[in-house]
């Protein structure tokens, strides 16, 4: 393994989780006032007072674009760390990563214009390629001893983040406590990802 290279690759990774853990976590709160300005721009064009487009809508689109670039930042870093690691079972592990961080990146432009079921159902399909990336990247014997202690915690974190886009289809109640138990996911995975990313000699 290009130890050199492997260091490069797993700091742009972990940069590119912790702008993305941020990000996600400010979003649900510029969607909700962005809603909320959104219908009072249509209501005061219903009276005929004018609208326009407010500071929510515009942070709001914003934060989404911020998330699809960290989450395509992902997707670069995971593609170039199956090609650096050594032995099959990371090459394996890693690859389901990647692919999860793919669908993600294709979930986060679909956010633009759907909601609901549909999308929860794709966060699902996302949690469980994570889970079983993690799951092998925790015991692979070609990445370093940091690496499997992260994936542990990763793979934690995808197991609340599968729990937590289930809990979100419930209508009312599910996306506040999933968006709670993302945040506890979050943190793994910034934890995480920060021991993959310790430098190997």
């Amino acid at each position: 393994m290009n130890v050199q290279l492997y260091n490069k690759t797993v700091k742009l990774i972990f940069t590119a989780v912790l702008v993305l853990a941020v990000a996600s976590i400010i979003q649900p709160f510029t969607s909700f006032f962005g809603g909320v300005q959104e219908f009072g721009s249509d209501v005061s064009k219903a009276l005929g007072a004018g609208g326009g487009v407010g500071f929510y809508q515009i942070l709001r689109w914003i934060i989404n674009l911020v998330v699809i670039g960290a989450t395509a930042m992902f997707v670069w870093g995971l593609f170039n760390l199956k090609g650096i690691v050594d032995g099959p079972e990371a090459q394996g592990a890693v690859n389901f990563v990647f692919l999860a961080a793919a669908i993600a990146v294709l979930s986060a432009i679909l956010s633009f214009f759907l909601g609901g079921i549909l999308l929860g159902l794709i966060n699902i399909a996302v949690a469980v390629l994570y889970i079983l990336g993690y799951n092998g990247m925790k015991t692979a014997p070609g990445l370093p001893e940091p690496a499997r202690q992260g994936a542990g915690l990763l793979f934690v974190g995808a197991i609340l983040q599968i729990v937590a886009a289930v809990i979100s289809l419930i209508p009312v109640v599910g996306p506040v406590l999933g968006f709670i138990i993302c945040i506890a996911a979050f943190v793994l995975y910034i934890v995480g990802w920060k021991k993959i990313a310790t430098p190997v000699a």
